[in-house]
């Protein structure tokens, strides 16, 4: 059974729709967790998180016109597809608490992967419907969240000994070399 034009232009409204309620709230998150003084004590995370949210900045100006292309209004998505995207950044948003880094940034981590599901999601749902501005959209916020998601992998390990370590003495420091070596080998 053929979709119909308006069913294709509702579906993509709603994808879209979902993508810029999911990245507000990554990206307030980001905004928060950048003014975190824990996060500002480590120049790597601080410098990661800044790289983040500067990215899912220029995501969302993306994103808002698109919605605006589809014949929506941007405050009415927000109020359409946050509750959705309200389980992860539960996860990540959190004014009151204080979390150690490591945590804040697994949080990110998590996030980033549910960005790029759904950004896989999107740019094949603008291919199927022939929505090439949507689908390159897509495809290209999908590969710029990757090496981000790659780069939390390569500094976690030392994040996570330098917390164990502030907790206490006893922290063998140089496993975090290892711990690097042995994580990227387990994705190629």
């Amino acid at each position: 059974m053929a979709t119909h034009p308006e069913t294709n232009i509702q579906t993509l409204k709603t994808y879209v729709n979902d993508m810029l309620s999911l990245q507000q709230h990554i990206h307030q998150a980001l905004t928060h967790q950048y003014e975190d003084q824990n996060v500002k004590n480590d120049a790597q995370a601080y410098d990661l998180v800044g790289k983040l949210k500067s990215q899912i900045g220029h995501h969302l100006e993306d994103l808002e016109p698109q919605v605006a292309r589809l014949g929506s209004e941007v405050m009415a998505t927000i109020k359409q597809g946050v509750t959705q995207a309200l389980g992860v950044a539960a996860g990540l948003y959190d004014k009151v608490r204080k979390d150690p880094v490591s945590r804040m940034l697994r949080d990110n981590y998590t996030a980033l992967n549910m960005s790029s599901i759904s950004y896989v999601q999107l740019h094949t749902t603008g291919l199927a419907y022939g929505d090439q501005a949507v689908a390159d959209m897509a495809l290209k916020h999908l590969n710029d969240l990757t090496p981000i998601i790659m780069q939390i992998n390569q500094i976690m390990p030392n994040i996570v000994v330098k917390e164990l370590t502030d907790e206490g003495p006893g922290i063998d420091t140089s496993v975090a070399t290892m711990a690097i070596t042995n994580t990227q080998a387990a994705w190629k």
